[in-house]
């Protein structure tokens, strides 16, 4: 895992990962910051499409994301180890980020 730094960018603070001097991982939990498609973190899972609802990725120990058009992901987080148990109609939006795939 490589080391995050804070960055504010319009009063809102994301973590910033950087490789090589190439932003590899960019997230916020600012639930001021509202991508394209209308969403932010606190958004309740109950209020998504049932696209997104029904398709969620899993990636154990670290949490369930969804893809947006946008180029941004928003992601859930279940449990002590973020995967134990599916998100339920109450589950809320805890982070949002962008990476960059390997």
């Amino acid at each position: 895992m490589s080391k995050s730094k804070i960055v504010k960018i319009n009063s809102i603070d994301f973590d910033l990962v950087l490789k090589n001097r190439d932003t590899i991982y960019l997230a916020t939990t600012d639930s001021r910051f509202i991508i394209k498609e209308g969403l932010n973190v606190g958004k309740k899972i109950s209020e998504l499409p049932s696209e997104i609802k029904q398709n969620l990725t899993k990636e154990i120990g670290w949490g369930y994301f969804y893809n947006l058009p946008s180029g941004w992901s928003i992601a859930f987080c279940e449990g002590k180890s973020c995967t134990e148990n599916y998100p339920t109609e109450n589950s809320k939006i805890k982070w949002i980020f962008k990476r960059k795939s390997n």
